[in-house]
């Protein structure tokens, strides 16, 4: 079968080619039918797997390939919102979810996709550590429900869907043991509108092409989506400038879109992210930073205003070291004081020369490394401040940039001290900063046990902190016993000091505006594509912006406000009820006018059915018959798995 689908798509290639379409894609312009869509990503890495489960996985590719059966919102807005499935409802005391995915669901290969992946994708996130508590098991009900059971009651359990994307079982079907290790580079399958059809190590541009059997239907604009891969945000910047992408995503403030002010033919979207915030984080088990009286003395000695004033500019809001909404009653804010930095590090054991060094006792001055990840501007210069003024309390302190992926790599194996990066929070959490690996066990708002294995108050950086949040998972966010418990946890928090939080950052999107990437400015509540409001795990590109973006005439300028609605019905052991929520986030979209027009206009879909797509789509079709034969044929187990 796998040389029959080879051949196939050799014959799609040919096609392509014969109708102009190369693999080369070219410079990005006003949009026509059949043409490349051209994105950016910026990492200076070889991608080192296609595995959402992998602790190194690639955003955006994944989040375009592999679905979610439920996105959890930015935090902390209470709601939720189906993508690949319909409902989620408990019983039993909040120990038992069940999920119904939506009938009729296919993978790109046009095999079904079912509950038996459904199954597996939560279990592959069990074994890799994505929930908390680990789940006892999970059942088939039928072809399209499964209900996950847990080992005790959990309110806010649908909170940890946030990581689990859908994945074909039928791929994925290795040893739970070497899941992480996976990298999903041979026989790819996905969901999305588009899909990497094959992955080899170094290509540059990723050519993805359509799903035809994505659920939403098929963008008939575009023939293929090339990922551009550039090894530094400045030169994705100056292929944007260039006109060689149409977009490309990175997290930071309005100070840092400087670059594409006034530039001809760009637009750009800034969306405040409430649950994503620039923060210093302390690995707490990694000396000298194992000492509290020593991390109590950085944040003595970081100037957070002075920071967030440079980087972010007027307007910022400096987050707690609690974590929580507000400063509760004996909580420590840390005001810069260099003076009680000094003695806090002296109470920690240390010792200062004659020449101003802070020493360890045996004359070695203390040395400091802060890693910054690729593609955040903020986060580097926050690096260059903070080493900066550590410099003045005696502190000698390495600044150095490295691949996203291998520094989260690094938050798992504990190779590491400070991270100056954008983090993402968990909705229903209390404390904003949570570590986005959930298994690295260096967090103190994460469980981190063994897969499988009930978490225990010891996995917490205090054993006192420990139970307070396993208690606090035990009742519905929100409520006034999980109040009550925020209130006890946040001083501890501050005491501990494992990070050093600064400020609410904002996801920014530069884009040719002459291309519609999903903005609806009569009705925010109908916008879509990157102006979805979702949650951050997926800030690169929201799982429709492929599917949703479109050609516009020139000189579109738009300035919205964007809002969205969205509902979630849940059943509990008393009954069930319906709540919707309504959360508003103030946006901005700035766009200069081309002076080129564009030959094409947003009329609709129908009017761009081109040849190629109807040829690739043949083709696909063929070969997903033939895939499916395979997967058809084996038999639908119904039953329990640890």
């Amino acid at each position: 079968m796998k040389q029959q689908i080879l051949k196939l798509t050799l014959v799609t290639l040919l096609l392509l080619a014969s109708f102009g379409i190369g693999i080369h894609p070219s410079t990005a312009q006003g949009a026509t039918p059949g043409t490349t869509l051209n994105a950016g990503l910026n990492r200076f890495a070889t991608i080192p797997s296609l595995n959402p489960y992998s602790p190194v996985y690639v955003n955006p590719i994944d989040s375009e390939m592999y679905l979610r059966c439920v996105h959890v919102d930015d935090a902390p807005a209470k709601h939720f919102t189906n993508i690949l499935c319909t409902s989620e409802t408990a019983a039993n005391n909040y120990t038992s979810w069940t999920m119904n995915l939506m009938s009729g669901l296919k993978w790109s290969d046009g095999s079904p996709l079912n509950a038996t992946d459904l199954q597996w994708s939560l279990i592959d996130g069990n074994a890799t550590g994505y929930f908390s508590p680990y789940l006892t098991s999970v059942k088939v009900l039928n072809s399209t429900a499964v209900t996950a059971i847990v080992p005790y009651s959990q309110p806010n359990w649908l909170e940890n869907m946030e990581n689990i994307f859908i994945v074909p079982h039928e791929s994925f079907n290795v040893p739970l043991s070497s899941l992480a290790s996976f990298t999903d580079f041979t026989n790819i399958v996905g969901a999305g509108p588009y899909i990497l059809p094959s992955y080899t190590a170094g290509t540059n541009p990723l050519l993805m092409v359509p799903n035809q059997y994505y659920y939403l239907g098929n963008n008939q604009y575009y023939a293929q989506v090339a990922v551009h891969i550039f090894s530094s945000l400045t030169s994705m910047e100056s292929a944007m400038l260039a006109g060689q992408i149409d977009i490309m995503w990175y997290g930071g403030t309005g100070q840092s879109t400087g670059p594409f002010n006034g530039a001809n033919g760009i637009g750009v979207y800034v969306r405040p992210t409430p649950a994503n915030y620039q923060i210093l984080n302390l690995n707490y088990l990694k000396a000298p930073l194992n000492t509290v009286a020593f991390r109590q003395g950085l944040a003595y000695a970081t100037d957070r205003n002075a920071i967030s004033q440079t980087v972010n500019g007027p307007g910022y809001t400096l987050i707690n070291y609690g974590g929580g909404p507000s400063v509760a009653s004996g909580e420590n804010t840390y005001s810069f004081n260099t003076t009680l930095a000094k003695q806090m590090f002296v109470q920690a054991g240390m010792k200062y020369s004659s020449g101003g060094q802070l020493q360890y006792t045996n004359g070695t001055q203390v040395t400091l490394t802060i890693e910054v990840p690729t593609g955040e501007p903020d986060s580097a210069n926050i690096a260059s401040l903070a080493a900066q003024q550590w410099a003045n309390v005696g502190i000698h302190v390495l600044t150095d940039t490295v691949e996203a992926t291998s520094l989260y790599a690094a938050f798992g194996s504990g190779a590491w001290q400070i991270a100056s990066l954008q983090e993402d929070g968990t909705t229903g959490n209390p404390i904003r900063y949570t570590d986005q690996l959930q298994s690295s066990g260096l967090s103190i708002t994460t469980v981190a046990a063994t897969p499988g294995t009930p978490a225990t108050a010891g996995q917490f950086v205090t054993r006192q902190i420990g139970n307070l949040i396993l208690n606090q998972s035990l009742v519905p966010t929100g409520s006034t016993a999980y109040n009550a418990i925020t209130d006890q946890l946040t001083p501890l928090v501050a005491n501990q000091v494992v990070m050093i939080p600064l400020y609410t950052e904002s996801a920014i999107t530069v884009y040719n505006n002459k291309i519609s990437f999903g903005t609806n400015a009569t009705d925010p509540n109908q916008s879509t594509g990157i102006y979805n409001y979702q949650t951050d795990v997926q800030a690169p590109y929201a799982d429709t912006t492929f599917y949703y973006v479109h050609p516009l005439s020139a000189g579109t300028s738009t300035t919205t406000s964007s809002a969205t609605t969205t509902s979630s019905s849940k059943t509990g052991s008393t009954g069930s009820s319906t709540t919707t929520i309504t959360t508003t986030t103030t946006a901005t979209v700035t766009t200069t006018p081309s002076t080129t027009s564009s030959s094409s206009s947003s009329t609709s879909l129908s009017n761009y059915i081109f040849p190629v797509v109807a040829i690739t789509a043949l083709v696909l079709a063929v070969t997903g018959i033939l895939a499916s034969s395979k997967r058809r044929s084996q038999e639908f187990k119904l039953g329990n798995v640890a």
